[in-house]
């Protein structure tokens, strides 16, 4: 049965995965930092977040390297300072460039599992959803207007994310995911209720669209 078949709201799915080559795996880091990084004004961050990336891809650093650097920023400067800021995007990169859990990665990295989420925006609210979905488009509708804070993720383009869903059991879109683990399947404003504003209670911009990645 084909997805169209199943209908708009439900998962797609899977393709076959194959492990991709420097270039693939160089231009999904790059989407998964310009994910974490998308201002114009982060775009030397960006930047070194991506040169991160290729060093940890051709073998040049690794991510034990990379956390011991965020490590040692954190305790060498504020959480503001330019040093750490600098740190952290080169851990983005080297996370960018890793398939792993959160738990898998701040293992490897010697990072605490919390600073992992935050650097890679996963303190927020993630909303995997697929194009056509009404349920998904209405759940969106409803985040935004109550303020919280959130990431949306296309399902028909991350491998990753339709993993996510289907290892939660749903089979249709779109799933959400709090910062505390609850999750949900379908449109459901009780739920979205319950969740906290963004901090000053003013609506977030547009949400980041994760592609390929996390």
């Amino acid at each position: 049965m084909t997805d169209t078949e199943r209908g708009a709201d439900a998962v797609p799915t899977a393709a076959p995965s194959k492990a991709p080559p420097f270039e693939g795996r160089l231009a999904a880091a790059r989407e998964r930092n310009a994910a974490v990084y998308p201002h114009v004004e982060q775009s030397h961050l960006r930047a070194l977040a991506d040169d991160s990336s290729a060093s940890v891809i051709v073998g040049r650093d690794s991510l034990a390297g990379t956390g011991a650097g965020y490590r040692g920023a954190t305790r060498e400067a504020d959480e503001a300072g330019e040093k750490l800021s600098h740190a952290a995007a080169r851990l983005v990169g080297a996370l960018a460039a890793t398939e792993g859990t959160l738990r898998e990665l701040a293992d490897a990295t010697g990072v605490d599992v919390d600073d992992i989420a935050r650097v890679l925006g996963r303190d927020k609210v993630t909303v995997l959803s697929k194009p056509g979905c009404v349920q998904c488009d209405a759940t969106v509708r409803a985040l935004t207007k109550k303020g919280v804070d959130f990431v949306q993720v296309d399902l028909a383009d991350d491998a990753e994310a339709l993993d996510l869903a289907r290892g939660l059991g749903y089979m249709s879109a779109p799933v959400v995911v709090t910062p505390g683990g609850e999750h949900w399947a379908g449109f459901r404003p009780d739920r979205i209720a319950d969740l906290d504003a963004s901090p000053g209670g003013e609506p977030p911009a547009a949400p980041a669209v994760v592609g390929p990645g996390r």
